[in-house]
């Protein structure tokens, strides 16, 4: 019997999640935030990118920060991610673990995975800071693992 309505995607769902509770990424693609100048108390865009994928359906992210240069606005799925479902946890400030999943993976080079908003507090006494990729988790919809390495970048404040 095929599944209907939302029970494959939630069953896709928890596979993922199961996967990534019992699973450590390896080297191979890259994951990564690239660098941004940014000015005192701005608001600013960083994406975090993917060099190379094929058939990714799930994804988990840890970034740190520090929260005294930076506070956190929102994540927002991109237009090559829009059919995975996405959960961005900022409930501990300076750190953010994001988990995206889908039924069907998406295959792409050089692609934004989320695009995350921040405000440079008007505050920061820093002239650089950065956003640390401390970890990326990556699966393909056959639900095996994508060997993944992660890089993060340095976000410089001018006044």
């Amino acid at each position: 019997m095929v599944e209907t309505g939302w029970r494959l995607p939630l069953a896709m769902a928890a596979a993922i999640l199961a996967f990534f509770l019992g699973s450590a990424a390896a080297e191979a693609t890259e994951v990564y935030i690239p660098d941004a100048k940014v000015k005192n108390g701005q608001k600013f865009v960083v994406p975090v990118m993917i060099d190379a994928v094929d058939r990714l359906a799930g994804v988990k992210l840890v970034i740190v920060f520090d929260a005294r240069a930076l506070q956190y606005l929102e994540g927002e799925k991109t237009k090559q991610t829009v059919s995975m479902m996405h959960i961005v946890n900022d409930k501990n400030p300076g750190r953010l673990v994001i988990v995206m999943a889908g039924a069907r993976g998406i295959t792409g080079k050089e692609m934004a995975l989320i695009k995350l908003t921040f405000q440079v507090r008007k505050d920061a006494r820093e002239a650089q800071t950065r956003l640390e990729l401390k970890e990326a988790q990556l699966m393909t919809e056959q639900l095996t693992e994508v060997k993944a390495t992660a890089k993060g970048g340095n976000i410089t404040i001018v006044p």
